[in-house]
């Protein structure tokens, strides 16, 4: 994975850090980011405010791969996710369908990049 996937990835993290929730795409549950560190973002969802266990890592690397794979191929699906990523699918699937010229679509849950007219070809990549 290259530095400029890892940076891209934290800087969108850091968007949403003390905003918002993140809705996971298929169900709608929130998912809060509390923080952003070099190698982890930190999310507590209402579970683990219900059972007070704070915000759960997940580490940056699995979303910047998850990133990647989705700015090369266009598509993104569960297939494409490490088996250990893909315990946290849901969460890495909502952070980057945030991303401009993304669209998911359900069953199977998948993400494409769909460029806007006047976009730049490509789309999917965030930059502040």
């Amino acid at each position: 994975m290259s530095a400029d996937s890892r940076q891209i990835v934290i800087d969108l993290l850091r968007r949403h850090v003390g905003a918002d929730p993140i809705s996971t795409l298929s169900l709608g549950r929130p998912n809060w980011v509390a923080r952003v560190d070099d190698e982890h973002v930190w999310v507590e969802t209402e579970k683990s405010k219900r059972e007070r266990t704070g915000p759960q890592p997940i580490p940056i690397d699995w979303i910047a791969d998850a990133y990647e794979v989705l700015t090369k191929k266009k598509v993104l699906t569960r297939r494409d996710l490490t088996t250990k990523s893909s315990k946290r699918s849901a969460f890495i699937f909502s952070v980057l369908a945030t991303l401009p010229d993304v669209d998911w679509h359900d069953r199977p849950t998948e993400l494409r990049v769909t460029p806007s007219p006047g976009s730049a070809e490509g789309g999917a990549e965030y930059r502040d």
